[in-house]
């Protein structure tokens, strides 16, 4: 097998040139959720490279518009649960990242939040064309 190590993606848009040297150097890939054309291309090139999606489990984010999202749990659909998957300060407040604006905290010791994360994303790769 070509390549040690992952690739992991955060950032900018992926470039030709990137998804080139990765497939070239790199074991496996770690990419957001909608690279879907970069993954495709990586497992067009190297089958047998590992292509992973990254999912967060401890926060949401309320600036992403869908239908993908790097959060398990969208932020509409935690609200629309009623909100009780966010976690709270004592004052009740929820709780926003520290410079990571728009990114939620939410209950990851909550079973039935996690129950729906693992739902959520497990059943993604079947709605998502590849």
């Amino acid at each position: 097998m070509t390549g040690v190590g992952a690739w992991i993606r955060y950032g900018d848009p992926i470039s030709p040139e990137q998804i080139a040297f990765a497939a070239e150097h790199y074991r496996a890939a770690i990419l957001q959720p909608w690279e879907l054309e970069a993954a495709a291309e990586l497992k067009r090139r190297r089958p047998e490279m590992t292509v992973l999606c990254y999912k967060c489990l401890s926060s949401t984010r309320d600036y992403e518009p869908g239908p993908i999202f790097s959060s398990g749990v969208s932020h509409r659909e935690a609200a629309d649960d009623g909100g009780t998957w966010f976690a709270n300060r004592l004052t009740g407040e929820r709780i926003e990242w520290n410079g990571y604006s728009g990114h939620w905290q939410m209950k990851v010791w909550d079973p039935a939040y996690r129950a729906r994360w693992v739902e959520n994303v497990t059943a993604e790769p079947g709605r998502v064309p590849l």
